[in-house]
């Protein structure tokens, strides 16, 4: 199997995990996808890989939303604080996983997050999905 194709699985995965009794139509609109770095990076060109697939594939735009800056912490604080319904994702690393649990408010966290699943098996990158 592929990093791409292990990389979608997870992504539909996560997703399919968020949803309620009206996940039947799920998604039905524009999901975004929150990657913690500046565009051009290697995180951001996987995640941009995969938007570009799960877009045909749920017919449904999926768009990257660049928020570097302090660690991903920026970028986990706007996932957490977003409507729990499956659409905004964010795409992290193993490094920048572990930053924002001890700077975000707790309040912000106890709203929770979905457990991260990695997208990768490169050990220098280990991106992370984080659904919300």
């Amino acid at each position: 199997m592929t990093p791409l194709r292990i990389a979608l699985t997870v992504a539909l995965a996560a997703w399919t995990l968020t949803g309620d009794a009206s996940a039947q139509n799920y998604p039905n609109r524009t999901v975004r996808l929150i990657v913690p770095f500046a565009a051009g990076g290697a995180v951001d060109v996987l995640a941009r890989l995969m938007a570009i697939k799960l877009s045909e594939q749920v017919g449904q735009p999926v768009i990257i939303e660049n928020r570097p800056g302090a660690g991903g912490t920026l970028a986990a604080d706007a996932v957490a604080k977003s409507a729990p319904d499956g659409y905004t994702i964010l795409q992290n690393t193993a490094g920048a996983a572990v930053a924002p649990w001890g700077t975000i408010q707790s309040s912000t966290l106890s709203s929770g997050l979905h457990p991260p699943s990695t997208t990768t098996r490169r050990p220098a990158s280990m991106p992370r999905v984080f659904t919300r």
